[in-house]
């Protein structure tokens, strides 16, 4: 168990949703509600935290790799009395003691999150940037098209990998569904009825679904690409239980070899999504058909050695 609810030593603020083990083996739970960088033991015990500007962006998106260097994306913030913000978003280091390293690439802002204007604005299948990182490379990508480049850690490109695809529309059933968890969401985080036109306002949608959902690195240097899901495909069953964090993505991965060949489909449990890969295995999260969460190990064969 790590920390306890509270903005106090060792507590962790509301909307906490990364741990990430940085090098020797330290927690590091980013603490955003707090404005703040907790660290830990690996026992649970609390050892310092951070401050975190959020005038000088917001840590939206944090990865790890398995030796254990951190990096976060960062969005920039419209904040009163402060100049404009210049719409671009940073991968930045993650040092040890949770300050701010190096800068290892800036790109246009995406569209799904935009904290630019007046006031914040939510666009589901909206363009958005991807990214993972191991210690030698990025991979980044737009998620409109299937073109994921893989760069070293000084932004030079070294490689671009696709594949065909075909954009398919984003239906009203889809968006139906979307508004409806976004509003139970929202009722079940303490909204008043009167709040929620008004979050209805802030959603809006795009034409068409991603060219993908995530991508992530993957045992023996291969990279997992997730298709992504309509609601359309879903049974009335799964619809019931339909969670926009986790349902987008579809069960069905792309997978490529270190040099960016085209290896096949692997096609993970229903309800279960990756968060961490080893050299062996896939860890990630399993929801029952009461939704309820379990931690889930899958062991992976199969791939060709490196």
């Amino acid at each position: 168990t790590i920390g306890s609810p509270g903005s106090g030593p060792g507590e962790i603020g509301q909307q906490a949703i990364f741990v990430l083990r940085a090098a020797g083996d330290t927690l590091i739970v980013p603490d955003i509600g707090n404005q703040r960088i907790n660290r830990y033991t690996p026992t649970g015990e609390a050892l310092a935290s951070t401050p975190i500007d959020i005038a000088n962006g917001l840590p939206m998106v944090f990865g790890a790799t398995l030796a254990g260097r951190i990096a976060m994306q960062v969005r920039p913030l419209s904040l009163p009395n402060r100049p404009a913000p210049d719409s671009l978003d940073r991968i930045i280091e993650l040092n040890c003691d949770g300050t701010f390293g190096d800068t290892l690439m800036v790109f246009p802002s995406g569209r799904s999150f935009d904290f630019g204007g007046s006031a914040p604005r939510m666009e589901v299948y909206g363009t958005e940037p991807a990214w993972d990182f191991a210690d030698t490379h990025i991979y980044y990508a737009v998620n409109d098209d299937y073109r994921i480049g893989r760069y070293d850690l000084n932004g030079n490109l070294q490689r671009v990998i696709t594949k065909p695809f075909e954009r398919l529309p984003v239906s009203e059933n889809d968006k139906t569904t979307v508004i409806r968890f976004i509003e139970e969401a929202a009722r079940a985080n303490g909204a008043p009825p009167s709040a929620i036109p008004m979050i209805r306002q802030m959603v809006q949608f795009g034409e068409f679904f991603p060219a993908f959902q995530s991508f992530a690195t993957g045992p023996g240097s291969t990279l997992w690409v997730q298709q992504v899901q309509s609601a359309g495909d879903l049974t009335p069953e799964e619809l019931e239980q339909y969670n926009l964090i986790e349902d987008q993505g579809s069960p069905d991965w792309d997978v490529f070899d270190e040099q960016g060949r085209y290896l096949g489909v692997v096609t993970v449990p229903p309800r279960f999504q990756p968060r961490l890969f080893t050299e062996e295995h896939v860890y990630g999260v399993w929801r029952d058909d009461l939704d309820v969460q379990y931690v889930m190990r899958l062991k992976v064969m199969g791939l060709p050695a490196e």
